[in-house]
């Protein structure tokens, strides 16, 4: 009788103690027991450790890994991989036999493939062994099934090793998918190393839907892409992407005429510099204004773009600039002719079926950008949002609202076009001179989808805009010179109409 609390006794010490015996432990205690890395004396790290990423070459981001007992064991025997570079020696080369451990060349049987047992057996390996050996892309930490890029230096490497092997074996869609709730860093970069879309067909999206829920966020940096005015890139789609931070401009799309750029469920909030998309032509041939270029010879191989100078602000629509508050009186608003504004040559209302008839739409030289399903916010330019010159562009169910600009919320001259559908809000934006300038070469065509309905003005929520000329939409006249040299302050004519449908004859 006395035997049973000693046995109990030593059943509970089994118990608790770290040696149980094999018949008492859980199949989960058992895998992980069998898992144990005799080099490292730790499980293996997870598949998706940074321990199985690597830096691309002649980046430096990343050093050492995020498992301890895998990190002290390769930068035991190579200490490369922990004060300068986890490059892809620390690891692991593939080798041609995928049964074999992946290598270290410098410090052979050094990686971390070797050392901290890496198993080949995951079944994603067998999938992207190809990718993982030919890219930049890794297994994304919060979604193990997308392949994606978590570095804006690697993002680039592809893009242009993409550019180099299409010159032999061209593609009919390059897609960049980027990982969920990752931030891309573009601090220091400026035109000369950022972000440029090298080839048509090109698709750069947020996670494997693309939707901005999934938080990928371009931050900082003078540019966050730039569409360059030697290249023609055709069908481009950006998606769910959030750009911010901006200190120049986010977006210069000053691709050849034949270019043209989808921007989808994308934000751009909490910019402060000159403005977030400027449009300008290729072929204008000035200094100031082009994306120079050290050389006229072809577009290089491989990393880089040809050399490019510092972007200057948008020079076409300085005279709006608010600083222009004390020449304000000389800017006559026309009121008598407001009804004929819909008769004119610039300014046409049609039904949204009739939205891609576009016959009657010559670019002016400049690129087609499309902006669909977007919000630009809380934005505090020193020019405006969207700065047009000679170029398409194309808003459809996108928000304005709470931004600060010091000239226009979107300015299109130069014979550029605005095409704006009634599904856009515009709402509590500050302008120096106007929301929108529409100067006297250019045209405005505005898609009403309320035909349906008993709505009659461009957006549901549009309300509240301040313009220090006008609140709504300017239209230049034709004998007018707003942004001619000294022209603001002498001959400065227009039309000032609201959001209302009815100032258009609708």
């Amino acid at each position: 009788m006395k035997v049973f609390p000693i046995a109990i006794t030593i059943l509970c010490n089994v118990l608790s103690s770290n040696a149980a015996p094999d018949f008492l432990r859980t199949n989960v205690q058992r895998k992980e027991q069998e898992e144990i890395c005799e080099t490292t004396l730790s499980p293996a790290p997870p598949i998706s450790s940074s321990c199985w990423s690597y830096n691309a070459a002649n980046t430096e981001s990343q050093k050492g890994c995020d498992n301890e007992s895998c990190e002290a064991a390769v930068c035991a025997c190579d200490m490369y991989c922990c004060t300068t570079s986890w490059d892809l020696n620390c690891r692991g080369h593939p080798n041609a036999d995928e049964t074999k451990k992946w290598d270290n060349y410098f410090t052979p049987g050094c990686s971390a493939s070797i050392l901290c047992c890496e198993d080949k057996d995951y079944e994603s390996y067998t999938k992207t062994s190809e990718v993982i050996k030919s890219s930049n892309k890794v297994i994304c930490p919060t979604d193990e099934d997308i392949m994606g890029y978590m570095t804006i230096e690697g993002l680039k490497d592809d893009m242009a090793s993409d550019y180099t092997n299409s010159l032999s074996n061209p593609k009919d869609k390059y897609e960049y998918i980027l990982c969920p709730d990752t931030t891309f860093d573009l601090s220091g970069l400026t035109a000369t190393n950022s972000t440029t879309v090298l080839l048509s067909d090109t698709e750069i999206k947020c996670g494997g839907d693309g939707s901005s829920s999934n938080n990928c966020k371009f931050v900082r940096g003078e540019h966050h892409l730039i569409f360059h005015p030697d290249l023609t890139v055709k069908n481009v789609l950006i998606e769910g992407i959030k750009f911010t931070n901006s200190e120049s401009t986010s977006i210069i799309a000053w691709g050849q005429s034949d270019s043209s750029v989808t921007f989808r469920d994308c934000h751009w909030e909490d910019n402060n510099g000159y403005t977030l998309i400027d449009m300008y032509p290729s072929d204008k041939n000035n200094d100031n204004r082009r994306l120079s270029s050290s050389s006229s010879s072809a577009l290089p191989m491989l990393r880089s773009l040809r050399k490019i100078n510092k972007y200057e602000s948008q020079f076409s629509f300085n005279s709006l600039l608010s600083n222009a508050e004390s020449h304000v009186k000389n800017a006559i608003i026309n009121k008598e002719v407001v009804s004929d504004i819909a008769n004119n040559d610039h300014v046409s209302l049609v039904h949204d079926s009739e939205r891609r008839i576009q016959e009657d739409i010559t670019p002016g030289g400049g690129m087609l950008l499309r902006i669909n399903d977007c919000l630009l916010s809380s934005n505090e330019l020193s020019t405006g949002l969207i700065l047009n010159v000679a170029g398409v562009v194309d808003i459809t169910k996108t928000s304005f609202a709470l931004n600060n600009n010091k000239a226009v919320g979107l300015g299109i001259s130069d014979e550029g076009t605005l095409i704006l559908d009634t599904d856009s809000d515009f709402v509590k934006n500050i302008n120096g001179f106007s929301t929108i300038y529409l100067d006297a070469s250019s045209k405005l065509r505005i898609i009403n989808k309320n035909s349906n309905s008993d709505d009659n003005k461009i957006g549901l929520a549009t309300s509240e805009n301040e313009g220090m000329r006008c609140n709504g939409i300017f239209v230049e006249n034709e004998d007018s010179e707003c942004l001619s040299t000294g022209g603001f302050e002498t001959a400065c004519y227009g039309i000032c109409c609201d959001f209302g449908l009815q100032c258009y004859n609708a």
